[in-house]
């Protein structure tokens, strides 16, 4: 885990998310870079006890910009970059996984699902994070869900990818079902 700030003060914690949101807006290299600077900023939150700021860091993280808010890449004309930026830390998978961690720390059922469904939807999910939404699934008791949830995964990943999710999804369905389906 993140390891807890001790002794941040108020004034100091402010003056971080002011740095933090002017870097966020600026000029980037990468998406590589833009996503490093939103996780940063999340995982600042958690170490300073606000795991509920840092889950809304990463849901404006994996916004897409609107035109107003598009942020400018290094070395491109304002026009292109508002078309590269729209998908920097929204395309990211780095993003993402802090995001549905973070939902599932302190989000709510509908919002989790709801995470995972979107990253599912943008093709930015891995197999792993598949994986843990079916294992969340199944630890809040929405068994069935579970199952659509690794068929949904399936359906996603070709072959080598989707073997790990294969291997979860049968022992799962064997351990739960023991031959009555």
């Amino acid at each position: 885990g993140i390891p807890p700030v001790e002794g941040a003060s108020a004034p100091e914690l402010s003056g971080a998310r002011r740095v933090f949101e002017r870097a966020v807006a600026a000029a980037a290299k990468s998406a590589d870079d833009v996503a490093a600077l939103w996780c940063s900023w999340a995982e600042m939150e958690v170490r300073c006890g606000n795991p509920k700021a840092a889950l809304r860091v990463m849901q404006r993280a994996v916004t897409p910009a609107t035109a107003g808010q598009k942020r400018r890449v290094f070395g491109q004309q304002p026009a292109q970059a508002d078309a590269e930026t729209a998908s920097l830390a929204f395309r990211s998978a780095r993003s993402w996984a802090l995001l549905l961690d973070l939902e599932e720390a302190v989000g709510t059922p509908e919002t989790v699902a709801a995470a995972y469904d979107r990253a599912l939807e943008l093709g930015v999910a891995t197999p792993r994070m598949v994986l843990s939404f079916a294992d969340w699934l199944s630890g809040q008791g929405y068994h069935e869900r579970s199952f659509r949830a690794f068929e949904r995964g399936l359906a996603a990943f070709p072959w080598p990818q989707a073997g790990e999710i294969w291997s979860a999804y049968l022992s799962r369905f064997i351990e739960r079902y023991k031959g009555t389906k």
